[in-house]
């Protein structure tokens, strides 16, 4: 992520102390704070809405979604809700006193009561609390698994709702193992269906230094590497850069293995990996969190082909349907093509969020690569043409495991073909995704180049800084293209890695056309509303 510059330098413990001394720390030196509170407008329950009719679920593509595949709404997905105590730690002396004020309604949510679970330092609940509740919760909730008409995953099957202090110093701090997974610490015990998938994190560790930062990110990819757990969190909106280094991205979004979230409606706030319509960070969060939970259930369906769910719901494949499917506003470009620049647009990210898209990349199947090359480290890719092996699909996904060495960079390729059609060209768009890999303090470098038939690369992604590339081409003209997947050789973390690689190439004069970014629509009301910032301080 661009926020996180310095993920290939140092991220240990450099002072000798323990995970308790450094975390405590940590949390004196980062109050906790919501991620644009507003004044909410009480929400009421009742029946579910026509999807169609809500404009923000229309301009992300879950009302497209919907028409052609009705049953997927998060249904059989256990996720977590992660939020800041609408509380403080005060007076002094007592540091529970008022802070364990976190819990959204079931029933303004229009969900059973029986989904829920509550999680804080007091003992853990399965019983709504009228003295712990949150509108901000509240209202994160209906974005995402709201039954109300607003939500994108309104069929979850269960949700753990976390303190935010208490669930970073407690499960992900300490590594334990999710709800439902055994053992802890071993990511070879853990179900494919570890509990729960998708985290939504609408909050940020407000004033984090560089060193909290490193230790904020160390805990999520860890554990997000271990336990294949998709965190999805609110970048912060940048009315100040609560971080130093300064940055509008703010931790726990600054973790390279999770999924940050910016804001349509905040243009001035930059480095997120997607964004979401909105003027609140705390309120688009959801809506990617809701589209990456259904992605979840489908690919659990075998959407993406029989054989495929174990592949399909690893936390790097989701990640990569997610920003490929993202829509690419006019004008949205990057700088990957140098060692320095980024894959993502610094407005936009990756794009806008769209369930649509994302879900037809899942549908277009897994395809493994035509063929696997490897080549002198310093050499510029090779093209590699298997006439045998063309990919049978214009849209699709792989997950897949490349080894490098010493001396030699390994390249997978992926060949298509693009026909002539009149005077057609073609758009493409690729997404390579890969973790920085659990108690390591650098990541391996992964390139992603497409070359035509002449050998000539016509788009690189080549940024040292992220651990993912992004290609975006347009009018490519009728032939035959190598998409080429390269792990460099000689000083790595380790030999072999595994990546996502999501691509979807389109005609876009014969293409069905795509839900598009609309504009400004039902979340940006909220930027009307004031704004109330909640800290949590230590005694």
């Amino acid at each position: 992520m661009p926020a996180t510059k310095n993920q290939t330098g140092n991220r240990s413990r450099t002072d000798g102390t323990s995970v308790a001394t450094v975390t405590m720390r940590s949390l004196r030196n980062a109050a906790l704070t919501a991620a644009a509170l507003a004044a909410i407008v009480p929400l009421t329950g009742g029946a579910s809405a026509a999807v169609t009719t809500n404009p923000t679920l229309t301009q992300i593509g879950v009302a497209a979604l919907q028409q052609i595949n009705p049953s997927i709404d998060g249904a059989g997905v256990t996720v977590a809700q992660i939020e800041a105590p609408d509380g403080y730690y005060d007076p002094p002396g007592q540091p529970y006193a008022n802070l364990s004020v976190f819990e959204p309604n079931p029933t303004k949510l229009n969900q059973p009561a029986s989904k829920f679970a509550y999680y804080a330092y007091t003992t853990p609940s399965t019983t709504f609390s009228s003295g712990q509740y949150s509108s901000h919760a509240e209202y994160v909730a209906s974005l995402f698994y709201g039954n109300t008409g607003s939500g994108v995953s309104p069929g979850v099957s269960a949700v753990d709702v976390y303190e935010a202090d208490y669930y970073y110093y407690n499960p992900v701090a300490n590594d334990y193992a999710p709800l439902g997974s055994t053992p802890a610490g071993s990511p070879s015990g853990v179900p494919t269906y570890a509990s729960p998938a998708v985290v939504n994190q609408s909050f940020i560790w407000e004033g984090s230094d560089a060193s909290s930062i490193d230790e904020y990110n160390l805990g999520y990819d860890d554990y997000a590497d271990s336990y294949n757990t998709i965190f999805v969190s609110a970048a912060g909106d940048g009315t100040t850069t609560a971080t130093t280094p300064a940055s509008y991205v703010n931790p726990p979004a600054t973790a390279p293995n999770g999924i940050s979230v910016g804001a349509l409606g905040l243009p001035n706030v930059t480095g997120a990996d997607i964004t979401a319509p909105g003027y609140a960070t705390s309120f688009t969060a959801p809506l990617v969190s809701g589209v990456a939970t259904d992605l979840v259930q489908a690919a659990r369906q075998e959407v993406g082909g029989s054989g495929t769910a174990a592949a399909a719901t690893n936390m790097r494949v989701i990640k990569a349907l997610l920003l490929n499917g993202a829509v690419k506003p006019a004008g949205w470009s990057n700088t990957s093509s140098t060692a320095t620049g980024s894959p993502l647009n610094p407005v936009y990210g990756a794009g806008v969020v769209n369930a649509y898209n994302s879900y037809q990349n899942l549908a277009g199947g897994e395809h493994a690569a035509s063929t696997t090359t490897t080549q002198a480290n310093a050499s510029t890719v090779q093209f590699q043409l298997n006439k045998a092996a063309i990919e049978k699909s214009l849209i699709g996904w792989n997950l897949a495991t490349i080894t490098s060495s010493a001396a030699q960079a390994a390249v997978d390729h992926y060949d298509f073909s693009m026909p002539q059609i009149g005077n057609n060209s073609y758009d493409l768009t690729a997404t390579l995704v890969w973790n920085l890999p659990m108690a390591q303090y650098t990541m391996n470098q992964l390139n992603l180049y497409l070359l035509n038939s002449s050998g000539q690369i016509v788009g690189q992604s080549v940024n040292t800084t992220d651990n993912l590339q992004i290609l975006a081409l347009n009018d490519l003209t009728p032939g035959t293209y190598d998409l080429a997947v390269m792990k460099l050789g000689g000083t790595f973390v380790s030999a072999s890695e595994t990546y996502a690689l999501a691509w979807s190439i389109k005609d876009p004069a014969s293409s069905t056309p795509e839900p598009t970014a609309l504009g400004l629509m039902a979340v940006g009301m909220l930027g009307l509303m004031s704004k109330r910032g909640l800290r949590l301080r230590q005694p």
